[in-house]
């Protein structure tokens, strides 16, 4: 072999040094003849150990369908790409993922002669695919919305299922949607936000979203910023809390109608007439955050029409004491009044601006600020003796729940006005008791009983002031003959007279 020769072969050890772990050579018997190579120069390869023996002696294993080189290709075109399993047999080593790239050899007369190649040791980044695929299938399983999005040209790079299917993109087409359309802000503002997290490092928030179908909801964002390659990243991880906030607000508007549920029986305690009960029990549902207007309307003698017997507001509303008519003739007796009273059933409006029911009274709704509303009807045996109207500031305020606690407090009302009707007919008992205790029968007259009261007391008061005062005695004569003459009916209205 000339000396170029030498020096061709030597320039082709050091390229395949550079490219290679290890350049090998087979016989058409498939046994090493030739090992040679950076892994070989490292003893990570023993080639004294191969040289002779083929693959499967070595410690080859498939990993592919076809593992290692087959002993005899079809032709010349036959190539081989794919990846072994090699282990020494040494009990400390572990099993190591081989990359292998080989051509057959023929010689001049066509004969095969065996197969060539390089091989490199690719088990890290096998395991590096292998931790990759793990991790990215666990992002997958998040239940929380990933994005990873490229800071310079405001695109993201990376969205895993749970995005996908909340905002209701393809993963294709998402990547291409501009961020700030989800998070429903301009692009300059998103991109501040953006600078802010990167100098931070981190950053936590709430914001508002859009989906693709127009569904907005409340999400929790956390963002960190991550360089890599030359790029900032920006990492989010979004939790929709739209159920979350909705139940947190349902039990802080719960906690407030149990608020007022409590400071109406409070009332119905306190209260002393059917007015001042009315008056406590509208002031106790305005006292919760949000309530605009709390009335109690009742029936008005002779008529058709409700009115306002007691009524609260907050500050920004006035109500005038009003009369509404329940005809469902009139347009007015088509609202939920009207509708509450004569069908006895609770009457609500998620939206006063848009519900049908409202019509006649949206222009007074809107000048108030109210924007929801609910009717209860106060039902004393069987039948509505009067209305518990209450309106917020807020659609969607009153939900079943809120309902029926205010059926509960229309309730509790009509059992403090059954209370009354008890509490003044035993009082008016009690007067008759005593009217009859002190009055005669037939004419109506102080009888002996209130008369020797009275005398007893114009004695003493004639004592105390050195007054005098006169008695004087009436007697009837011949009254007998009368009641014998023309009978005791004659008799008692002459008594009368």
């Amino acid at each position: 072999m000339s000396a170029q020769d030498d020096s061709a072969l030597s320039d082709i050890s050091s390229l395949v040094s550079l490219i290679a772990d290890f350049y090998w050579r087979q016989d058409a018997a498939g046994r090493f003849v030739s090992v040679e190579g950076r892994a070989v120069d490292e003893a990570t390869i023993d080639a004294a150990a191969w040289i002779g023996r083929t693959a499967a002696e070595v410690g080859m294993e498939a990993t592919d369908d076809d593992g290692w080189p087959v002993a005899q290709p079809v032709t010349r075109d036959s190539v081989c790409d794919r990846i072994v399993s090699w282990s020494s047999g040494a009990a400390d080593d572990e099993r190591r993922c081989l990359s292998i790239h080989a051509e057959p050899l023929f010689g001049s007369d066509g004969v095969f002669h065996g197969w060539r190649g390089l091989a490199r040791d690719v088990t890290a980044q096998r395991r590096q695919q292998r931790e990759l695929r793990q991790f990215q299938a666990a992002i997958d399983a998040s239940p929380d919305m990933i994005f990873v999005m490229d800071r310079a040209p405001m695109r993201f790079v990376y969205v895993n299922d749970m995005a996908c299917e909340l905002t209701g993109y393809a993963r294709d087409v998402l990547l291409d949607v501009p961020p700030n359309e989800l998070v429903m802000l301009s692009r300059e503002e998103l991109e501040r936000e953006y600078d802010e997290v990167v100098r931070r490092g981190h950053v936590a928030k709430e914001m508002r979203s859009r989906s693709r179908d127009g569904v907005r909801s409340i999400v929790e964002v956390r963002r960190r910023a991550l360089f890599a390659d030359g790029r900032w990243l920006i990492v989010s991880i979004v939790q929709d809390i739209s159920a979350r906030r909705q139940a947190q607000r349902a039990r802080n508007r719960m906690s407030r109608m149990y608020a007022t549920l409590s400071a109406t029986n409070e009332a119905i305690l306190r209260a002393t007439t059917p007015a001042d009960l009315y008056q406590r029990v509208c002031e106790a549902a305005t006292s919760v955050g949000g309530i605009k207007l709390a009335c109690v309307l009742t029936p008005q003698s002779h008529s058709d029409r409700l009115a306002v017997t007691a009524s609260a507001s907050g500050p920004t509303v006035r109500i005038e004491r009003v009369t509404i008519s329940i005809d469902p003739r009139r347009p007015e007796g088509l609202g939920l009044v009207g509708r509450c009273f004569r069908a006895g059933e609770p009457q609500v409006t998620h939206d006063y601006a848009r519900d049908h029911r409202t019509v006649a009274w949206r222009e007074t709704a809107s000048a108030r600020d109210i924007r929801s509303a609910a009717a209860v009807p106060l039902i004393k045996n069987g039948e509505s003796i009067g209305i518990l109207f209450i309106a917020a500031a807020r659609k969607q305020n009153f939900d079943d729940d809120s309902v029926a606690l205010m059926q509960r407090m229309a309730a509790n009302l009509v059992f403090a006005l059954e209370h009354f009707e008890h509490d003044a007919q035993r009082k008016q008992g009690e007067k008759d008791i005593e009217y009859l205790a002190t009055h005669d029968a037939l004419t109506r007259l102080p009888n002996r009983t209130l008369f020797n009261r009275s005398l007893v007391r114009a004695i003493k008061t004639a004592r105390r002031h050195e007054r005098r005062f006169a008695l004087m005695f009436i007697d009837l004569d011949r009254f007998k003959t009368i009641n014998d003459s023309l009978g005791h009916e004659a008799g008692d209205c002459l008594l009368q007279q």
